[in-house]
């Protein structure tokens, strides 16, 4: 798994642009400013250590290119109070 992670690191990094492309039509189809992100599936649970790598790997990216977006791990509860609070 971790080669799957490497590999998917290694292809976003390959496209910022058109990574941050796809973040910013995302956002275009919220209502508000906070969006949430799940990661995995069902399963994930089977393999939370390298989902948790990839998730925090994938922030680190994000933020070294970028300040326009903040990442971050948060529970659904976080997410409806960010919502709230808008």
């Amino acid at each position: 798994m971790i080669g799957y992670i490497e590999n998917s690191l290694r292809n976003i990094k390959g496209n910022p642009d058109d990574i941050m492309t796809c973040l910013l039509d995302y956002l275009d189809s919220y209502k508000f400013d906070n969006v949430a992100f799940t990661m995995g599936d069902d399963f994930a649970y089977e393999l939370a250590e390298e989902t948790y790598k990839f998730s925090e790997e994938l922030q680190t990216y994000f933020s070294s290119i970028t300040d326009y977006f903040e990442f971050k791990f948060s529970t659904v509860g976080d997410y409806y109070d960010a919502m709230r609070l808008e």
